[in-house]
């Protein structure tokens, strides 16, 4: 429901659901539910300007995914945090946030996504990935902490 109420901004109701939602992870001990409800959380005070709020909930949801093992609850509220910053203009601090963060690139030469393309059973035009593929930029060490490259055309890509 999280990107519903972002994008309608029903706020009030939204704030009432991410608390119910957090209530009831916390009776069921969930580490992972109670991240993802201080996320949401944080993400309705963040859109309501509420940032102390919007701080507090994101700072919680990152100790709690931090405690229940799950890695992209972490970087979310750390992106969430380093982009709370950004907005509110303390480019510091949200450099401090951004560098905590590893972006992995996945690249692949452009015969081989036109190769895997074909292969799928209801290919995207040859047109649209060209277009897709020439305005891909490829991550820059300076926007994270670590960078990491994959080569996906030596390696296989679940999906």
């Amino acid at each position: 429901l999280r990107g519903y109420f972002w994008l309608h901004r029903h706020c009030t109701d939204w704030l009432v659901t991410a608390r119910a939602g957090l209530a009831a992870a916390t009776d069921a001990g969930d580490l992972r539910a109670r991240a993802a409800m201080r996320l949401s959380l944080g993400t309705a005070h963040h859109a309501m300007g509420r940032h102390p709020e919007a701080i507090r909930h994101y700072t919680a949801a990152h100790d709690l995914a931090e405690r229940a093992g799950w890695s992209d609850g972490r970087a979310t509220s750390l992106g969430n945090l380093g982009g709370l910053h950004s907005d509110r203009g303390d480019l510091r601090e949200a450099a401090d946030y951004h560098a905590r963060i590893t972006l992995i690139g996945l690249e692949a030469p452009k015969a081989v996504i036109h190769s895997r393309n074909r292969a799928r059973q209801e290919p995207v035009p040859a047109a649209v990935i060209d277009r897709l593929v020439d305005k891909w930029e490829a991550v820059d060490v300076t926007e994270a902490h670590a960078v990491e490259r994959v080569d996906t055309a030596q390696t296989s890509i679940r999906t």
